[in-house]
């Protein structure tokens, strides 16, 4: 049975699509692990950096991703959840179902879902009411991914800002959240508010989620966040943080602009020197969210 994690932060702009990208990435490489993504943002970005935007075009014509796999539910028909699921990752490595290296499957998102899904709640509301869209969302998903889910060693969601449907819906979905967070003055009393407020009280799920704060965008330059991450690692605000921080690098940016359908890279060439940050990032998370099913 898969692992699933959802990449949840109420701010937005902090580094979760890139952290679903190196998780997804670094672990099909690290340790052979067969990763499907959901791209539960209608920003659509995880899609964008992991099969670029000609083929979430292609994809969005042949009626295939979550927009449509949500209007099809909304409507009384059947989601049908792997005929949404498509290659992912540019990584030449990870293109080679015959070998044992890994791959990267997607479930893409679309922009059109900022329009479409307010006329989907509404649906949803008129035929199923005084019932909560997430915890209906959930329900949904979690029949559907049982269909599939021995296909995969990992399932991460990823996910928009603030405690929106979709992201409630992940949350609910999940073993594990992984909290982007940078090193703001705020940061941190923020990622309190969304532990107690959203998963305890709204959701109940404290008991049952391990969530892990991963410091990303990190200045070991600037002298402010270096002292916050030395609070973070003392245990500061009782917050399960990850110890090793994402950089802000330009090589991680470069990372994120997909060459185009049907164009392949390297590993190496993909992350330049940032490849190392990637399998510290796999080989933390492995023994956190305790992959030992894959190879």
């Amino acid at each position: 049975m898969a692992i699933r994690v959802a990449i949840g932060n109420p701010k937005g702009g902090v580094g979760k699509s890139t952290t679903a990208m190196m998780l997804a990435e670094g672990v099909a490489l690290r340790f052979g692990a067969r990763v499907l993504v959901l791209d539960m943002d209608p920003q659509a970005m995880a899609t964008k950096i992991l099969i670029g935007q000609q083929a979430l075009h292609e994809y969005r014509s042949q009626d295939r991703g979550l927009s449509s796999l949500l209007n099809a539910w909304a409507k009384g028909r059947k989601a049908d959840i792997s005929r949404h699921i498509v290659p992912a990752s540019d990584i030449i490595e990870l293109r080679d179902r015959s070998n044992d290296i890994g791959s990267v499957d997607i479930i893409p998102s679309d922009p059109e879902l900022l329009k479409d899904l307010g006329e989907l709640q509404t649906i949803i509301g008129r035929v199923r009411r005084k019932q909560r869209v997430d915890a209906l969302l959930a329900t949904m998903f979690a029949e559907e991914l049982s269909r599939i889910d021995r296909s995969y060693h990992l399932i991460i969601f990823d996910c928009p800002a603030g405690p929106v449907p979709l992201a409630l819906t992940s949350f609910r979905l999940s073993n594990h959240v992984i909290v982007p967070t940078n090193l703001e003055q705020n940061s941190y009393s923020t990622l309190v508010d969304f532990w107690r407020l959203i998963l305890s009280e709204d959701l109940g799920l404290s008991e049952r989620l391990r969530v892990h704060i991963l410091v990303t965008m990190y200045q070991s330059i600037n002298p402010v966040q270096r002292q916050m991450l030395d609070h973070v690692r003392a245990g500061a605000y009782e917050l399960n943080a990850v110890y090793r921080a994402i950089p802000h690098s330009t090589a991680l940016q470069r990372a994120q602009m997909h060459p185009g359908t049907g164009a392949f890279r390297s590993a190496r060439e993909k992350y330049e020197g940032a490849i190392d940050e990637v399998f510290a990032l796999a080989d933390t998370m492995f023994d956190r969210l305790e992959l030992e099913g894959a190879p």
